[in-house]
């Protein structure tokens, strides 16, 4: 799959991620913080949209220095 968007919902102990390609829902799960750490660091380049609340700078600071 290429043109992946990946919709993030930072909840307080779980985050929902949701990988969006050809205008569909292709997955939609929880994770912890550490399995979605994890996740990033195996993405391929994504655009990756993240809900605004305290830890999305974090997470963003996150995914950005995992490419």
């Amino acid at each position: 799959m290429k043109n992946l968007i990946i919709g993030v919902d930072l909840v307080a102990k779980v985050i929902q991620v949701c990988v969006y390609a050809d205008k569909k829902a292709q997955s939609n799960r929880e994770m912890t913080p550490k399995q979605f750490s994890a996740y990033l660091s195996n993405l391929s380049p994504s655009l990756v949209v993240f809900e605004a609340c305290a830890s999305s700078n974090y997470w963003n600071q996150i995914a950005t220095s995992l490419g």
